[in-house]
């Protein structure tokens, strides 16, 4: 589904703040001299969500609470990635999970509150049978595109 430029301001102010109320993001749009009313940005917001644009409405911790990883994964040849990837997905902390090209196979991104959860974290996976190395990145600061033009 193509998606045009009024819908990618409302993305836009829904990644700033997914709390906000249709009638803020109606007045937003106003000052950008898009004339939409509340009925119609919750039209198009539903619209967006049942075309699976819009997957979930989410929050971020803000001022250092928490920790963000990104681990990379590492198979043996004879582990397939998508039984790795499902055995992956059912540790709890784990956000997201990608196959990858390249030296590594699978990319995960993880959070905690505390460093020791990712530890176990990290542990688990290693135990997983086909996983080979793991190698991990702590986010020390993530920035968000909010403009794709």
């Amino acid at each position: 589904m193509l998606i045009d430029e009024v819908d990618q301001r409302i993305i836009e102010h829904l990644m700033k703040n997914s709390r906000a109320s249709y009638s803020e993001i109606a007045a937003s749009l106003k000052e950008l001299k898009i004339n939409l009313t509340e009925g119609a940005v919750r039209k198009r917001v539903r619209r967006l969500v049942e075309k699976k644009i819009i997957e979930q409405f989410t929050i971020q911790l803000g001022h250092g609470l928490g920790v963000k990883a990104i681990i990379l994964v590492r198979l043996s040849p004879q582990k397939p990635a998508a039984e790795a990837a499902k055995e992956i997905m059912k540790i709890k902390g784990v956000e997201r999970v990608y196959d990858i090209a390249g030296p590594y196979d699978i990319l995960v991104v993880v959070k905690f509150a505390e460093v020791q959860s990712l530890n176990s974290c990290i542990d688990a996976m290693r135990s997983i049978e086909g996983i080979s190395s793991t190698t991990t990145f702590l986010v020390l600061k993530e920035r968000q595109v909010l403009n794709t033009e």
